[in-house]
């Protein structure tokens, strides 16, 4: 089973992604805009833009901050 959210990043703010459960995985998926991902765990913070997709293990600490107005799809992975 897998929740799905959306989520809207304006340009210039930052967002803390709900990562809550540290045995779950988690995809974010970029369906507009553009802005930058960091994961604290990783030191650079990773470029995305419409189209891309990553994985994010669960317990991690990520932000997303937007560079152009972002509409972002989140989802629990079981």
């Amino acid at each position: 089973m897998s929740t799905s959210q959306q989520l809207r990043i304006w340009p210039g703010e930052r967002l803390l992604l709900p990562i809550e459960n540290a045995s779950a995985r988690y995809l974010l998926r970029c369906l507009q805009g553009e802005g930058y991902l960091r994961i604290m765990s990783c030191a650079q913070r990773q470029a995305i833009a419409r189209g891309d997709e990553r994985l994010i293990a669960g317990g991690e600490i990520a932000t997303l901050t937007g560079s152009k107005a972002m509409l972002i799809e989140f989802k629990k992975l079981s």
